[in-house]
């Protein structure tokens, strides 16, 4: 059972209710959109795309705490894979799980300005100072030069095409 409400502000919310388990879950618009497509029809790759498609961003984490949350409520049920002798144990269940944690997870990067911050103080700086600065010119500099002495030689032919210069 789904209710419809709308906040003082103007925000929408529904109220999920499981009157057997006497539960109820508000959640926003962007986790309705993703429970009206929990049918059994579609799975989560189709939930993600479809949130994709109208959001504009994927809703892993979103996804992962609106099952949750629907889990606890009684919501949803869930099914679970039934067990299979030959990728219990060994080197199968190991790729699959660095399969999941690499590329169906989000990172937590709230720590990272913290991180890029501590490599630039113990070395990234040591680029922006004067001396590798006009290095760094210099090189360029010689590379430029090099390029306009070489490029119509015979050795070098970069802007060659079927025998012709461009």
């Amino acid at each position: 059972m789904v209710r419809f409400e709308r906040t003082r502000r103007g925000d929408t919310y529904y109220i999920l209710h499981n009157p057997d388990k006497r539960s109820y879950l508000a959640i926003d618009e962007e986790n309705y959109f993703l429970w009206e497509m929990m049918n059994g029809e579609h799975n989560l790759t189709d939930l993600a795309i479809a949130y994709y498609q109208r959001f504009g961003s994927l809703p892993l984490e979103r996804l992962d705490t609106l099952i949750q949350q629907l889990e606890e409520n009684h919501l949803i049920e869930t099914r679970t894979k039934p067990a299979n002798p030959d990728t219990e144990t060994g080197f199968v269940p190991l790729l699959t799980n660095l399969a999941d944690g690499t590329y169906q997870r989000e990172f937590d990067w709230n720590q990272a300005d913290k991180w890029f911050t501590r490599i630039y103080e113990s070395i990234g700086h040591f680029f922006f100072t004067r001396a590798v600065l006009f290095g760094f010119l210099l090189i360029s500099v010689i590379g430029i030069i090099c390029f306009i002495i070489l490029e119509p030689t015979e050795e070098f032919q970069l802007l060659t095409f079927n025998e012709i210069y461009s």
